[in-house]
């Protein structure tokens, strides 16, 4: 008895069919320039003010006029096509009643019986050896099996000329001088392209799989950098808000000072003038009361000691009545160094752009993690190095692939790795960003080929943190039977690019680092 089994996941393919604003299977599916698709109707009721944003919330929003020009997602609404097919066929199956028992539904056609049986009628039927080799198939597939223009021939050929099924009446007369071969045949090369198309299908699927893992990754990557990013500017603003804030707080400073020294001046200048003119009534009075006396006595024996007050009085009136030198401030910028100031800050500073290939991850898993560290001895921490870098010399007696970098660290920014060969040019470099100050492993990923005498280094350029290390020497030693290391470095580095030529010297610094590595 040969039977056909179908694998096809029903409900997850319901899932990938149904809409996710109606939650019902897609009505003219279009597809939006960030790949999602929504039912046409379902776009046109979710517009707001004018506009539509993807419910997805990844930022994508298209006005209302350009929802007509979206196009049509065939692969969906073909997908939907199969479903409704598939589900009705279904519906037409559980209509149909076994014709042997008359109570469960059919779901099998037995060709040489020519009867509809349900699943258990199907086995009790045929468990009789002389019926065991009847010709089962799912009863959806026996309108199939007919051809329309001769119904009661079953097809038995496949014409290769005109690619469609044939009955024995077609062979004869529609199809007599073309190319026919047996149902069994033709399926079984078609079989053939299926098989390499699903492990096609497969393959992409699961390159697919990765490439949403990295996309992923590269999203909160991304989302941590602009952060980070974000917090530098902040940092180099604030730095200059610093300056400002601290020249502005000198001039205040110098102002007040100036203020003390003026107002103990003016001060001491007015307690004189307040003095001179409590004595100026003093005198005053003096003088008029004995202006109005009528003895003469009085007059001329006073008049001598006013007199003499007077001519006192009158020498340092004049010495107060020179006024009093006090310095006036006031604050002036320059009007060019104004203008250049405006001009440097509203230049401060600027975006660096570079691309970015995002694709998926292809590290092997033939790849071996190789330890360069020094295994024993005690640990310490590298200072905070700007323009240093620190590595390993590779001794190989085979070249390697190189898929990885990975260093102790808890420097908080870019973290370069790279690559120089034995003429001590750089040959590969890849940048990643770390964001805590953690000491921990950071991965830096970095595929190319590695030959003898080549040096893998690594570099942290905002020079704010440190790497784990142990003191070595400047010989070689053995990592594994292709490998021996030492430690080099390179110094006052300012940049890293492809073909730079730097100075690799030896260095006692065995910093902590593991590399990805694929034998060749």
């Amino acid at each position: 008895m040969a039977t056909s089994n179908n694998n096809f996941d029903a409900e997850q393919l319901e899932i990938l069919v149904n809409c996710a604003i109606c939650l019902n299977h897609y009505k003219d599916p279009r597809i939006l320039p960030c790949s999602h698709t929504f039912c046409y109707q379902c776009i046109q009721q979710a517009v707001t003010r004018g506009r539509f944003a993807c419910p997805f919330r990844d930022d994508l929003t298209i006005n209302q006029n350009e929802i007509d020009a979206l196009p049509l997602n065939r692969v969906v609404k073909d997908m939907v096509d199969f479903v409704n097919s598939t589900n009705q066929t279904r519906k037409q199956e559980s209509a149909n009643l076994c014709q042997n028992c008359s109570k469960a539904s059919a779901v099998n056609w037995c060709e040489q019986c020519a009867f509809d049986y349900c699943a258990s009628c199907t086995q009790s039927v045929h468990s009789i050896k002389a019926l065991q080799s009847h010709t089962i198939i799912p009863s959806s597939n026996k309108s199939m099996a007919f051809c329309l223009e001769h119904p009661d021939e079953k097809f038995r050929y496949w014409c290769s000329q005109c690619e469609t099924l044939v009955c024995r009446d077609c062979s004869l007369l529609k199809h007599k001088d073309h190319i026919l071969l047996s149902m069994n045949e033709a399926a079984a090369g078609r079989k053939v392209e299926l098989d390499a198309t699903i492990r096609e299908l497969a393959e992409m699927k699961q390159n697919l799989i990765r490439l949403s893992d990295e996309t992923q990754r590269i999203i909160r990557q991304q989302n941590e950098m602009i952060r980070f990013e974000k917090r530098a500017i902040d940092d180099a603003f604030n730095y200059l808000q610093r300056l400002l804030d601290e020249r502005r707080a000198t001039l205040t400073n110098s102002l007040d000072n100036q203020q003390t020294q003026t107002m103990r001046i003016l001060t001491q200048q007015q307690m004189k003038i307040d003095e001179h003119l409590k004595l100026a009534i003093v005198q005053e009075t003096c003088a008029r009361k004995v202006s109005d006396s009528s003895n003469p006595i009085e007059i001329l024996q006073s008049q001598s000691n006013l007199l003499q007050n007077h001519l006192n009085f009158i020498e340092q009136y004049q010495k107060l009545d020179e006024g009093c030198t006090i310095k006036q401030y006031t604050f002036k910028t320059d009007a060019k160094t104004q203008k250049c100031f405006a001009e440097t800050i509203s230049t401060y500073g600027y975006i660096e752009k570079k691309d970015q290939i995002v694709k998926r991850n292809d590290t092997p898993s033939s790849s071996t993690p190789i330890d360069l560290s020094k295994p024993n001895g005690t640990s310490a921490l590298t200072g905070r190095e700007t323009n240093w870098v620190r590595g390993y010399k590779l001794s190989l007696k085979k070249p390697v692939k190189l898929h990885a970098i990975r260093v102790k660290s808890d420097y908080r920014g870019p973290h370069i790795g790279f690559v120089v060969n034995e003429a001590d040019k750089v040959v590969h470099h890849m940048t990643i960003h770390s964001f805590d100050t953690n000491m921990k492993w950071v991965t830096i990923p970095i595929n190319g080929d590695v030959a003898d005498n080549y040096s893998v280094f690594v570099w942290a350029s905002s020079g704010n943190g440190s790497y784990t290390y142990k003191e070595g020497d400047t010989q070689f030693r053995v990592i594994n039977h292709n490998c021996s290391v030492k430690s080099v470095a390179i110094q006052c580095v300012t940049k890293i690019t492809n073909d730079l030529l730097l100075a690799v010297i030896d260095n006692r610094f065995s910093i902590d680092m593991i590399v990805d590595i694929e034998e060749k």
